[in-house]
């Protein structure tokens, strides 16, 4: 039951990741000509607001709300953020204007998205670490992220019903939708996780300010981070241009296009369903997983770049598949191995950790997604090629997560942790 309450927030912030990477790009990108540079730039903001969550962590333990300290906040943080969504469709019309006013306007309330997605992290890691122990506690991230993968399928299957053909006014009533989806899948956290009057160990709130001494002295902690990085870089760089790639080469509808994510994402979910359990039981695999799925997505992506390249529309749904089942090898040893990655009396230091590296990496994602099709396909003549090329540079990211991983020493920090007392 519990793994369920923690597992359902994920698939709120999965409708909101998803409505970014779905349909803001692809209505702003494919149906508005807005650069992909400014869209990627744009977006790219909220990753950055994550070494805010100190400064939460500290106010949320000094006013409690309801006698509690991380459930109530959670809820906050997730209607916060979903907040932004209905005044999006009207900051994606002004950018296709170019109104400054629109950009501006965007430019806050990614600002304050990613404040509430600092907060969401706080809270939601904070929840996490004291809901379950270190025997469940990996079991548990895989679940959740399960959860969210699962979650994107479904809500691109929605999306494509709810927009079949943009219009402003299909945009408008599918963003209306967020808040209430924030708060369905938030509402159960209030309930039994989280004892009244309780004061929480500090967790997730500890990774902003001893992020960069741990970075300092310990070098397994550096490769690792860098793994997180480049690996988030390369399964997440084509989130920005799929959908606008199955416009512009493939001749697809908005609702059509929506099909990309369904499929990728669903692969991803077969994958993880299969090598969570794996990986969980079998903790000496996690690490040859990650080293081979990492190896195999970036073969994959040399594939999308082939079938971009050559417009080969009936491979596009079979790479895709194969894609999505490599990176949910990948996803899931992972999320695993995110739980080695730490030592006793520092877990939430450690996570906290991992995940600034997989704010960096997302919003690196974005920016580089966006440098590249405004680099490569806007300004040139030949649009397939410049689709391969920015698979082929995800691909490259890919790689280099492999040679960042072999220096992260993971074995031997494995085995430090083991030996190590608890704090």
């Amino acid at each position: 039951m519990r793994t369920l309450q923690l597992a359902l927030p994920k698939t709120g912030i999965a409708w909101m990741f998803a409505l970014l990477t779905i349909s803001f790009n692809r209505i702003t990108i494919g149906e508005l000509a807005v650069p992909a540079l400014l869209v990627g730039a744009l977006l790219a903001i909220y990753p950055l607001l994550a070494p805010t969550q100190p400064w939460l962590g500290r106010a949320i333990d000094r006013w409690p709300l309801l006698g509690r300290r991380r459930a109530p906040y959670l809820l906050v943080a997730m209607l916060g953020s979903a907040a932004i969504f209905p005044l999006l469709p009207g900051v994606a019309i002004g950018l296709g204007r170019g109104d400054a006013g629109a950009l501006a306007l965007g430019t806050v309330l990614m600002i304050l998205f990613g404040i509430g997605i600092a907060l969401i992290a706080n809270t939601y890691l904070d929840l996490v670490a004291q809901a379950t122990t270190e025997a469940t506690r990996a079991g548990t991230f895989g679940a959740a992220w399960t959860a969210q993968t699962a979650a994107i399928s479904l809500w691109a299957w929605v999306f494509g019903r709810q927009m079949p053909a943009f219009t402003p006014e299909t945009m408008q009533a599918l963003f209306n939708l967020t808040p209430l989806v924030a708060l369905a899948t938030t509402l159960p956290c209030l309930f039994g996780l989280e004892a009244r009057g309780r004061a929480p160990a500090p967790t997730a709130r500890e990774a902003a300010p001893n992020a960069w001494r741990v970075l300092n002295s310990d070098v397994s902690a550096r490769g690792f981070f860098a793994f997180v990085v480049l690996g988030i870089i390369g399964i997440f760089l084509q989130d920005l241009v799929l959908e606008v790639l199955g416009g512009r080469v493939f001749g697809m509808s908005v609702g059509e296009s929506t099909s990309l994510q369904q499929t990728w994402n669903g692969a991803v979910l077969l994958a993880m369903l299969g090598t969570t359990p794996l990986v969980a039981s079998r903790p000496a695999l996690r690490l040859p997983i990650a080293t081979g799925g990492a190896i195999a997505t970036s073969a994959a992506l040399l594939g999308l770049a082939i079938v971009a390249q050559q417009a080969l529309a009936g491979l596009l749904f079979p790479v895709l598949i194969v894609l999505g089942i490599c990176a949910g090898v990948f996803t899931g040893a992972t999320v695993m191995l995110m739980s080695d990655m730490t030592m006793p009396g520092a877990t939430g230091r450690y996570l906290g950790l991992w995940s600034l590296a997989q704010a960096l990496g997302t919003s690196a994602a974005f920016l580089l997604a966006g440098v590249l099709h405004t680099a490569f396909v806007e300004r040139a003549a030949d649009v397939r090629g410049g689709y391969a090329l920015i698979f082929t540079v995800e691909a490259l990211m890919m790689l280099l997560s492999v040679v960042a991983l072999r220096s992260a020493r993971v074995r031997n920090f494995q085995a430090r942790r083991v030996a190590a007392p608890a704090a």
